[in-house]
């Protein structure tokens, strides 16, 4: 209103600009040309200290990344913001690991800064094989994180979920890969592979000494298991005889395991040895033991005479004779012994070292002997001639010099050993 050109006067600044500045009361006189007056009271308030009163942040998880947000106060509105990811509200997200900032400006130009640091959310597992009797895989997961409770869930090599699976902890594992999903609970997840290895009780899964497959409780899988022996059996003990033999193991789960085994032959041994010489025998008693090794031992024996004890005591008459051992697994092995007559009678009296090939040499090969039986021949005045032990090369009718002794009577014993009488005679060299 009124009619300018106006007069301007600050009375309480004794000035007459048509602005002032700064804070304070102030009171302002206007005049027009017309000499109309009127006069206003004015307060000028300066804003309080622009700054950030209040930072709300939330740490980054997985691959998501840290949120922040920020309360300013003072300074004039309206306030602009910018954030170091370029984010232009109060509010900030997908903030990544590292040093952080914000600044805040208001409508007169007065900046404010804050910073702050992201660290890095990773949940970090580990997975590790126990190779023993219950053969499991256990996921740990890294102290330092705070994402509990976890959850688990287990997969096979194929991928497909094994249900039931859901602790950190699996057990009866096959020898293959298994794959795990950790998840904590801010929902983050991480995979771990694993391959579980066989456990193997020492010396394999099979007992070779009863042919018999490890106790249950001792095996790598899941319980009832199912069995194939390569000779059709189907239970835990296979009726093998000697020889190399397979089983196949399979658990509850499908998992196969093959064990192999050698079953050592059965060898039998004869005390005293397979021919038991006598001269003159009729129903020898006897004492034989036969010692049997290989095979699966608990055994039992038959001889020909029928009895089925070891050792035994037979009277035994010329002839031959053999015993049958049967192992714990129902295999066989039998061996057969002599009984032979040694006597004067069966010995050659006379024979004739000429050298025509013909009755050379004084053949006792219708005797058996044993290898420490000792042949002595003398001449009719008591002088040893001829010695040999086991009788492997006949006499020739030549002494120790190898000189041709004189035709005539030679005296001889046979001793025979192990408790057998001595078999003596004469034998006649005619040339």
């Amino acid at each position: 209103g009124g009619t300018p050109p106006f007069n301007i006067l600050w009375s309480n600044l004794g000035v007459t600009n048509q602005i002032v500045e700064g804070a304070g009361n102030y009171s302002v006189d206007v005049t027009d040309t017309n000499g109309c007056f009127a006069t206003n009271q004015i307060l000028i308030t300066e804003p309080g200290l622009l700054e950030i009163i209040d930072t709300s942040f939330i740490q980054a998880t997985c691959n998501i990344g840290a949120t922040a947000s920020v309360i300013v106060s003072g300074g004039t509105l309206p306030y602009s913001y910018i954030w170091s990811n370029g984010d232009t509200t109060s509010y900030a997200s997908d903030l990544a690991e590292g040093i952080q900032w914000v600044i805040v400006t208001d409508s007169c130009g007065d900046i404010v800064t804050d910073t702050f640091v992201v660290e890095s959310y990773i949940l970090e597992t580990d997975v590790y094989h126990y190779n023993n009797p219950d053969n499991f895989a256990e996921v740990e997961t890294s102290p330092s994180n705070d994402g509990p409770p976890y959850s688990y869930q287990w997969y096979d090599e194929n991928m497909n979920l094994i249900i039931g699976e859901t602790g950190s902890i699996i057990e009866d594992l096959c020898p293959t890969w298994y794959y795990c999903i950790t998840t904590d609970a801010n929902n983050c997840e991480v995979t771990d592979s694993i391959f579980a290895e066989l456990y193997f009780p020492m010396g394999g899964i099979v007992d070779v000494a009863t042919t018999t497959v490890y106790d249950d409780n001792d095996l790598w899988g899941a319980q009832p298991y199912t069995y194939l022996w390569d000779n059709g059996d189907v239970t835990a003990h296979g009726n093998v005889c000697p020889g190399f033999h397979r089983v196949w193991v399979t658990d509850v789960n499908g998992c196969e395991v093959v064990g192999e085994l050698t079953v050592d032959e059965i060898q039998l041994t004869l005390n005293p040895s397979d021919i038991i010489l006598e001269c003159d025998i009729t129903n020898l008693d006897v004492e034989l033991n036969v010692n049997a090794t290989g095979g699966t031992g608990n055994y039992t024996y038959l001889w020909s005479s029928g009895e089925t004890v070891n050792p035994i005591n037979l009277m035994l008459n010329p002839g031959v004779y053999s015993v049958e051992v049967t192992d714990g697994n129902n295999c066989q092995e039998d061996t057969v012994f002599h009984i032979a007559a040694m006597s004067t009678d069966c010995i050659p009296n006379v024979f004739t070292p000429n050298d025509d090939g013909d009755n050379d040499v004084w053949s006792l090969e219708d005797a058996f002997f044993y290898s420490d039986s000792e042949v002595r021949v003398y001449n009719r005045y008591g002088k040893l001639v001829f010695k040999s032990v086991g009788y492997t090369t006949p006499w020739d009718g030549k002494n120790k010099a190898a000189n041709d002794v004189e035709t005539g009577a030679y005296f001889y014993v046979i001793d025979l050993g192990h408790d057998i009488e001595k078999i003596k005679g004469t034998v006649t060299i005619i040339r």
